[in-house]
């Protein structure tokens, strides 16, 4: 349906039948009228494309443009940086202390109940509990000493 017909009693009536609420305003209505071309232009204005160079899109925003609405742009997270992670079947009791929540009666436990398959086993053995296990996770491993091969 189109809504063509004038100010009707300080709302636009659809066709005479429906009245749409009394909260529409001037762009709106032009916007019904005008349809999809004014809506992308309100769009461009609104968005500062309409000071973008000659031959450019309107949708496009221009290169230096802040982000929607004048917002800056979202951050870019940084790369995570690489921890070295610490074999927990071969660190010292230095190398493990340095790790946070582990002091010198948990690095003592730790070392004590070697060897580890999984690092997941500082849990499931009771070494450590859970909360000081996430704080370590991604800064340990479990490595496994190679076994020699048997001579046949």
């Amino acid at each position: 349906m189109l809504f063509t017909a004038p100010w009707v009693g300080g709302s636009i009536h659809n066709d005479g039948h429906f009245p749409l609420p009394q909260a529409m305003n001037k762009l709106s209505i032009a916007t019904l009228r005008l349809g999809r071309a004014a809506l992308l232009l309100a769009a461009a204005v609104a968005l500062g494309a309409a000071q973008a160079a000659p031959g450019a899109s309107i949708m496009a925003p221009a290169a230096s443009a802040p982000g929607l609405h004048g917002m800056p742009p979202p951050r870019q997270k940084a790369p995570p940086v690489p921890v070295k992670r610490i074999d927990i079947n071969s660190a010292s009791k230095a190398e493990l202390k340095k790790l946070p929540h582990i002091d010198d009666a948990t690095a003592e436990r730790l070392i004590k109940g070697r060897p580890y398959l999984t690092k997941t086993e500082l849990v499931s053995k009771k070494v450590l509990p859970l909360g000081p296990y996430i704080a370590i996770k991604d800064r340990v491993i479990a490595l496994q000493k190679k076994q020699p091969k048997p001579k046949s």
